[in-house]
This record gives C-alpha cells, structure tokens and sequence, in this order.
C-alpha cells in the first residue's frame, strides 16, 4: 500500500502524523513476526504451536468432566473410525489391553487435572467404563 493510498484510507491531515503512524505500524509487526517466528519451529506441528487439535496439553476441573472428553475423543484416541465394539472385556468389564494402553499413553502426555499430571488408575477406567455402559457398550 503506498504513503498516498494509506493517507486517504486512515484520513491523515499531515504527512507527520502518517510517517509517525508508519513506523510505529513497522514496529508493531516486527514484534508480531518475532513472536509468531518463536512459536513455529522448522520441526514442530504448527496445529500443535497454535494449541489446537487434540494433541496438545489440556487441563480439566474435574474427573468426570476428564472421562466425559475422553469417550467423546475415543476413536481418535484409539485411531480408529469408531468407538470399538469389544471396548469393554467381558470377563471383568475392563479395557482390552490394545485400548488401555493407548487411552493411558494419552492421558500421561496430554491430560491434566487441576494442574497436576495423571496416570492412568482405575478410577478413570471406571468412569469412563461406566459412561460407555450408559451408552450401550456391553460385555
């Protein structure tokens, strides 16, 4: 955009004022550029930089608001189109190994309660067990 086009779109009376406008307006996009050039790296995922998508750092307030998101975001969890039949064992009711072990590897790495790093105990395996149950996945 020239010094002229910019004159008659911000409506700048002297040339002072719209020199003075220009370099501030330099200024602030430098900082812009230096910041947006900090979060991106040449081998990082930028849907991950921007902390979007679901493989990024997310803390919840409670347990049940946890094993609620997890069941919503199981199929991309366990990469799969759906949430899977045989999710629950039918002997005791628990997660297939092949499943308990990638839910559990997503929470270690990703998952937050009240600020504090989870593991994957039972009681996160009996709510969202139960939820699941509640939905119609039976042994």
């Amino acid at each position: 955009m020239t010094v002229v086009r910019i004159r008659s779109v911000l409506k700048f009376k002297s040339s002072k004022k719209l020199e003075l406008f220009y370099l501030k307006y330099i200024q602030y996009m430098k900082i812009i550029r230096e910041h947006i050039n900090e979060k991106f790296t040449q081998d990082s995922d930028p849907i991950s930089d921007m902390g979007i998508g679901l493989n990024v750092k997310r803390n919840f307030d409670t347990h049940k608001e946890l094993d609620q998101w997890i069941v919503d975001k199981l199929p991309y969890i366990l990469k799969m189109n759906e949430i899977p039949k045989d999710i629950i064992k039918s002997e005791n009711k628990w997660f297939p190994d092949k499943y308990s072990e990638k839910i559990g590897e997503y929470i270690i790495k990703y998952i937050t309660v009240n600020n504090k790093e989870q593991t994957w105990f039972s009681w996160y395996r009996a709510g969202i067990q139960k939820i699941l149950i509640e939905m119609g996945f039976q042994t």
